[in-house]
């Protein structure tokens, strides 16, 4: 299991570092409902592993699923997801939201989609990432950030990420918007240096 599991409460993580933890659906943290803060921490090291069975391998650091996500002036760094977000996984409904504020989510690995984290925004308002960078995270395509609905970066740095899928180039190794209501308002932010393994830059 992952070192904090949540299932309908309001947590509170402060201060704190959780490294080299081991779970099938978040490395040092799992959330199912309820609300999530992270003020002031590390998640570092932590792996999300597969086995087989389905919804596995889901965010290397954090998994949050209908939960209200804070992450403030906190770092994910070092994670790995044997499948898809490598810092973070979060899926969100109304009235769930994601915000990043402040932080630094860098060098995660997700083996498929969303080096850095993965977004999926169900229905319900914007997520946010603000005064945040993403670099250095590295998966087979969309490296930096995958994400659906809506979604506002607002004086963040995404830069410096890696997609590594060897057999065609260019597969999104910034930020990728999918689904029928993708949306994504930019301001204030670089995106830039992000590169397929053959030097090509699709930001």
């Amino acid at each position: 299991n992952s070192a904090i599991v949540n299932r309908g409460a309001y947590v509170i993580v402060e201060d704190c570092t959780l490294r080299a933890n081991y779970g099938r659906r978040g490395g040092a943290i799992a959330s199912y409902g309820g609300a999530l803060s992270l003020n002031r921490t590390t998640l570092s090291d932590n792996f999300a592993e597969t086995f087989g069975g389905n919804d596995e391998g889901l965010g290397g650091g954090l998994y949050a699923i209908d939960t209200t996500v804070h992450v403030e002036a906190s770092r994910i760094s070092s994670n790995y997801a044997e499948a898809l977000g490598g810092g973070l996984y979060v899926a969100v409904a109304d009235p769930n939201l994601l915000l990043v504020r402040g932080s630094l989510i860098d060098a995660n690995v997700a083996v498929t989609q969303g080096g850095g984290a993965f977004m999926h925004a169900r229905s319900g308002p914007n997520s946010g990432v603000i005064n945040s960078t993403l670099s250095g995270n590295r998966s087979a395509r969309n490296a930096a950030l995958w994400f659906d609905g809506g979604l506002v970066l607002n004086n963040s740095t995404i830069s410096d990420n890696l997609s590594v899928f060897a057999e065609t180039p260019g597969i999104c190794p910034g930020l990728c918007g999918a689904g029928d209501r993708g949306e994504l308002w930019l301001n204030s932010t670089l995106v830039s240096g992000n590169r397929d393994v053959y030097g090509n830059g699709y930001d």
